[in-house]
């Protein structure tokens, strides 16, 4: 069963992404517990939270305090502790009257930030979460979700963030988003939590829609990116690499030459977002979508082509067993009637050199029959849907490029904060492309 872990925390109207920390319990090494503080009375310190916290029998070099984020009424709290767990500094927090002079409910207004200190004070979901946080993010789910965090309702939450339960502190104060993983979560939140914000400012809805389109477009591009590899890993590793190491090879290094030029466009967009270029975002926006115009194709042949093997594959076992072919020897022939039909030579040459490689092999019947499975299936639906989400962001990236007007409002005097989300949007995307690199792929797939 998958453990899940907890991934954000919810508390008056803001998503927090939750600080993952392995919650080392042993006395004999440092630990830390993140929080933030709600309805202080004024600003805290250092020395505020050791009056409140610590007794003089406590040893002082056990405990170090940090604030950091204050804005008046709450403040981010960082606690790192040594000869002791973190249910005991829970506990120590939960009875300490003295914690009452940093705010208006005591130990109250703490939530913790820090998946350690999360999982001490509240028990983990009575049901797990199913993985299906690569699933694309829909917009118009964004936007009611948006509302209904402005108006304190956060059941919603799970539908923007797939594979994810919620659950509520005793409470009722806070909820907690529980899940294997969720990628690009922080960029998400940070998104959701500029439109919580700017919904009670004056945010036109034309300008409110185009950036929530981009950004969940780029959110939904940086989830399939990565399963452009992972379908063809899955594929190697299920056919126990059975596909050949050069055509793995040649599918990377084929993909690899859009992914450039797509990382490079990506550079020039951040660097004229950082310099405050704004004018120079719709000739970027158009180069960007040039280079996923070649991409979609190249995506949309391979889901054929993956689609075409496991049809062939069971034209073939339909008409006799695979592996009888290839323990009788009539290999060539095999390789022949299965390849006649498929369109690249890639996909010739593979299945071909995959019927040669496994002569004799009682494998090959593990390899097609893995090809025929369920399992192939979906992995092979993800790929499809990965082609979907990179044809939706060239389409939108085409209306921007065609707008007389920049696209995108960023005046950081209205909206303050929306071009450093784009920035950190686009400098992901950048990181998801390096991983896909075929240097990084093949060095940790040795098929």
């Amino acid at each position: 069963m998958t453990q899940i872990h907890p991934l954000a925390i919810v508390s008056s109207g803001r998503i927090w992404a939750v600080q993952q920390n392995g919650g080392n319990e042993s006395t004999n090494t440092p630990n830390y517990a993140l929080f933030r503080l709600r309805n202080l009375k004024g600003p805290i310190d250092e020395v505020a939270l050791c009056n409140a916290i610590l007794t003089p029998q406590d040893a002082r070099e056990d405990f170090t305090f940090e604030v950091s984020d204050y804005d008046g009424t709450s403040a981010t709290v960082r606690i790192v502790f040594n000869n002791t767990t973190h249910h005991n500094l829970v506990q120590r927090l939960s009875i300490y009257s003295e914690i009452r002079n940093l705010s208006e409910n005591g130990f109250y207004d703490w939530f913790a930030i820090d998946s350690a200190t999360i999982q001490c004070m509240n028990p983990r979901p009575a049901t797990e979460s199913i993985t299906l946080q690569d699933q694309p993010i829909q917009i118009e789910t964004v936007d009611r979700v948006i509302d209904q965090i402005s108006g304190g309702e956060y059941q919603c939450l799970p539908s923007i963030f797939p594979g994810t339960t919620l659950t509520s502190s005793e409470d009722g104060r806070t909820s907690i988003l529980w899940g294997e993983s969720f990628t690009n979560i922080a960029t998400t939140i940070k998104m959701v939590n500029l439109m919580i914000f700017t919904r009670a400012k004056d945010f036109t809805e034309t300008e409110k829609d185009r950036f929530i389109v981009f950004i969940v477009r780029i959110l939904n591009v940086m989830k399939s990116i990565p399963i452009l590899g992972k379908t063809i890993v899955t594929i190697e590793e299920s056919t126990g690499g059975r596909l050949g190491h050069d055509f793995f090879k040649d599918y990377y290094e084929g993909l690899d030459h859009h992914l450039v030029k797509l990382e490079e466009a990506l550079g020039e967009t951040i660097i004229s977002l950082s310099e405050g270029q704004y004018d120079n975002l719709n000739e970027h926006f158009r180069k960007m979508g040039e280079v996923l115009s070649r991409i979609c194709p190249f995506v949309e042949n391979g889901s054929q082509e993956l689609n075409n093997l496991a049809e062939y594959v069971k034209k073939l076992q339909e008409k006799k067993d695979i592996t009888d072919k290839i323990v009788k020897g009539a290999l060539t022939g095999a390789a022949i009637s299965l390849t006649a039909g498929l369109t690249t030579l890639f996909m010739r040459k593979l299945l071909v050199t995959w019927a040669f490689s496994c002569a004799g092999c009682a494998g090959v019947g593990g390899a097609a029959a893995y090809l025929l499975s369920n399992h192939y299936k979906n992995t092979i639906s993800r790929y499809d849907d990965t082609h979907k989400n990179l044809k939706s962001m060239e389409n939108l990236l085409k209306r921007m490029s065609e707008s007389n007007n920049t696209y995108l409002n960023l005046d950081e005097g209205k909206y303050p904060g929306r071009a450093e989300i784009l920035i950190e949007c686009l400098k992901e995307f950048q990181e998801e492309i390096r991983k896909l690199r075929p240097s990084t792929i093949l060095d940790t797939h040795t098929l």
